[in-house]
Parts: C-alpha cells; structure tokens; sequence
C-alpha cells in the first residue's frame, strides 16, 4: 500500500491496483467532481511508469481554476474505490457518475452540484430529466 498519497485521503494501492474513482470537493461552494485516475502510464498494456495521480486535480478546467484561486486546502480529494482493471475503472467512473446524477443534479442555491460537463461520452447536460423515482419505476419495466 502507498503510504505517500499526496492530497488524497482514502485508500491508494497503486501496486495492486489499475487505478480509482475519486471525488474532488470544493470545501466553499459544496460543488463536487467525480472523476478517474490510473496509477501508471501503460504502454502495450504494461506499466512503464507512475501516472501523476498523487498530484493530480482533474482534468475539469473550472474545478481547476477554482484550486487555483481558492488553494488546495479549500478542497477534499477523496479516493472512493479502487480497480484492478483498466474496464473497470472506466465503468466504474461512469457508474458514479450516473448514479449520482452529476449532470442534472443542483445546489439548494441553484448552482449545479457537480463541475462534470460529461459521463462517458455524453458531452452535454440535459435541459429536462427525470426523478430517480420515475427511473427507478422505468428500470423495473421489462423491454422485451
């Protein structure tokens, strides 16, 4: 197990795992990130050095812009789960994602609760949704 995470608070094995989820949250204004990280850089599938992760904020520029004019103290970063699979790690980041809703999902004061513009390759935010109770009430209908 890694004993120098830099910033992250959580559990990083970067010897026995392919990467992790993380959450990045802004300690000011409530917004959040979820977002992924591989521990190495790859070539033909093989590991040929460390990735940036210790260091790494995001590849979300207003989250980034906010670390800079805030400072990093202002924020948590947050290891929520770690991957032995490069598969999951993509699946999983867009598992989060989805099931928190980081697209359509508002603070009490109107902001969007979570900097992400994007889950996979959906690259935009819907104008309408529907609730997790009208999903739930859809996903137990059978599609034949």
């Amino acid at each position: 197990m890694s004993r120098d995470k830099g910033h992250w608070e959580g559990v990083a094995n970067p010897n026995e795992y392919y990467g992790f989820i993380y959450l990045i949250r802004n300690n000011v204004s409530g917004q959040q990130y979820i977002g992924r990280k591989f521990y190495h850089m790859y070539k033909k599938r093989k590991p040929v050095k460390e990735s940036n992760w210790k260091t790494y904020t995001g590849s979300c520029k207003p989250l980034n812009e906010d670390i800079k004019e805030l400072g990093k103290s202002k924020f948590s970063f947050i290891i929520l789960t770690n991957y032995k699979t490069r598969g999951g790690v993509v699946s999983g980041e867009v598992q989060f994602q989805n099931d928190n809703d980081v697209l359509i999902k508002f603070l009490p004061d109107g902001n969007r609760a979570f900097y992400n513009g994007q889950t996979g390759s959906v690259k935009f935010i819907p104008k309408e949704s529907l609730s997790r109770l009208q999903r739930d009430r859809i996903s137990k209908r059978k599609i034949v």
